[in-house]
């Protein structure tokens, strides 16, 4: 199977928790620009260009928000990230052991139990490996393209 056929199959399996874990992932990666544009605005407010209606105090509570707002939103994100990937992995070793039992009689591996195994617990984690990727380099361009806009 090809590995872009296999990314698309397990997006297709839990399309909602997938969207809700690149958008997660995308606040998650952008939020350190917030923190920059306060940081910004917090030594802007010493110098004689002040922006009006910020000073020193409103600039620290907004700083202060977004870090636990950051800690907040990575903990949603791990929570998303970790259900996302138990829930593909556990698909892919369903469907892995359903072939094998199928059919007449059983199949019989080519393989040792020994590579079986491996296939069940370290193919599985690199397949869904991929689709961690794919996420995060989402959330990446994303923080890239909105940082040149700033």
């Amino acid at each position: 199977m090809k590995t872009l056929r296999l990314i698309w199959g397990l997006i297709k399996f839990q399309p909602r928790l997938h969207i809700a874990n690149t958008l997660v992932w995308c606040v998650l990666h952008t939020l350190p620009l917030v923190v920059g544009l306060l940081m910004r605005d917090f030594f802007d407010s010493f110098s004689d260009g002040a922006s009006a209606g910020l000073n020193v105090w409103t600039v620290l509570a907004f700083l202060a928000a977004t870090q636990v707002a950051r800690i907040g939103t990575h903990m949603l994100a791990m929570w998303v990230w970790f259900t996302q990937e138990l829930s593909s992995c556990a698909l892919l070793r369903h469907n892995m052991l359903s072939w094998i039992m199928q059919g007449p009689g059983h199949r019989r591996l080519p393989q040792t139990s020994g590579e079986a195994i491996s296939r069940f617990r370290s193919d599985v984690r690199d397949a869904v490996f991929y689709l961690e990727r794919s996420v995060e380099i989402v959330g990446q361009v994303i923080f890239v393209v909105v940082a040149f806009g700033i």
